[in-house]
C-alpha cells in the first residue's frame, strides 16, 4: 500500500495523517486562545479560549452557509474576576440563539454553536444551561418549561411553597404557607415596656402584605401582660385594619397582679392594609396594667 502524504496545512477538524512507517490516522479539534479585543472566526480553529484578563473580547463569526453544521466551541476565561465579557457577533443578515449578540460574562462559562444554515442562524447548546442565565444566576433558580422553551423560574421568599398554577406563565407560582411543614412566623409588634393609661393608644404597626401572610391559617396576637391588682380596671388590647373596626381583641381582667401570657387570634384582614394594635383600660384604683412585649405568631 502507497504511503499517505504528510499533511502540512489542515482546516478545522480533519483527520491528521502521521508520516511514520506505519500510517496511524487520528482526530483532533484545533484549540487557541485570543487575548486580542476583536477576533474573526476562520476555518482554523473550532476551539477558542477567549482570555479577557486584560480587555473585553469581540469574536465575529464567520457566514453560516461556509462549512455548514460546524461546531464550535467558544469558553471565556477570566481567572481573575475583571467582569470584562465576550461577545459573540454573527455577520450581518445572521443570528446567535435567534439574538444579534451573545454574551459571555463569567469565568469558565463555555457556549457551544453550530450552524444552521436553513435558518440563517447559529444555534446553542451552552454548557449547564448558562443560557438561562447570562448574568450571575440568582442562587435557588430552576428550569421550568412554558410548553415551548426552558425558562429560569427564581426562587420565593422564605418559607414560601412551590405551587402548581396552570394559569401561570410557566405553570407554577410561589405561594406563602399553607403546605405542610411551612414553618411557623413570628414578627415582634413591641419589645418595651408599656403602662396602660385610660385612653387608647397604638402600640404598635404591622404593614400586612397578603401574599406574604395570607398562606397562614392561623394569626394569634401573643403578649405578657401583668394586670392591674385593682379588679375594674381591665385591659383590652385591639388588632384595627388601617384604624378601622376591630378584627381580633381580648380583655384581661383586673384584680391579680400576677404576669402571664395572654393570646387572641385575629381574621384575615383581605387585602395590604397597616394593621394598628392598640391598648386601653377601664377606670379603677391601684396600678395601671402592664405589657411586657406584643407578637404576632402566624402557623399553617
Amino acid at each position: 500500500m502507497a504511503q499517505l502524504p504528510f499533511l502540512t496545512t489542515y482546516n478545522n477538524s480533519e483527520v491528521y495523517v502521521n508520516n511514520f512507517a506505519t500510517i496511524v490516522p487520528s482526530f483532533s479539534l484545533a484549540a487557541t486562545t485570543i487575548t486580542a479585543a476583536t477576533y474573526t472566526i476562520d476555518d482554523q480553529y473550532c476551539i477558542i479560549n477567549a482570555d479577557v484578563t486584560l480587555n473585553s473580547i469581540v469574536i465575529t463569526l464567520e457566514t453560516i452557509t461556509r462549512f455548514p453544521n460546524q461546531v464550535l466551541y467558544i469558553r471565556c476565561v477570566d481567572t481573575t474576576s475583571t467582569g470584562n465579557t465576550v461577545t459573540i457577533l454573527p455577520q450581518t443578515a445572521y443570528t446567535i440563539f435567534t439574538a444579534s449578540s451573545y454574551v459571555l460574562t463569567r469565568n469558565q462559562q463555555l457556549v457551544s454553536i453550530f450552524r444552521d444554515p436553513t435558518a440563517l442562524n447559529w444555534a446553542t447548546l451552552e454548557n449547564g444551561f448558562d443560557q438561562l442565565a447570562p448574568a450571575a444566576p440568582v442562587k435557588g433558580t430552576m428550569l421550568v418549561s412554558d410548553g415551548t422553551n426552558f425558562n429560569a423560574f427564581t426562587p420565593g421568599f422564605d418559607g414560601f411553597v412551590l405551587t402548581a398554577n396552570s394559569a401561570a406563565p410557566l405553570g407554577l407560582t410561589w405561594s406563602a404557607g399553607g403546605g405542610g411543614g411551612s414553618a411557623p412566623m413570628a414578627i415582634t409588634i413591641s419589645g418595651v415596656q408599656i403602662n396602660v393609661g385610660t385612653t387608647s393608644s397604638v402600640i404598635g404597626y404591622m404593614p400586612w402584605v397578603n401574599s406574604l401572610y395570607a398562606g397562614f391559617t392561623t394569626r394569634t396576637v401573643v403578649a405578657w401582660v401583668v394586670p392591674s391588682s385593682s379588679a375594674g380596671k381591665d385591659v383590652t388590647i385591639r388588632v384595627l385594619p388601617n384604624g378601622g373596626a376591630s378584627i381580633g381583641s381580648t380583655t384581661i381582667t383586673g384584680g391579680s397582679a400576677v404576669g402571664a401570657l395572654y393570646s387572641f387570634t385575629f381574621s384575615l384582614p383581605g387585602g395590604n392594609t397597616r394593621l394598628d394594635f392598640t391598648v386601653s383600660r377601664t377606670g379603677g384604683i391601684l396600678n395601671d396594667p402592664v405589657i411586657f412585649g406584643i407578637n404576632v405568631l402566624l402557623t399553617p
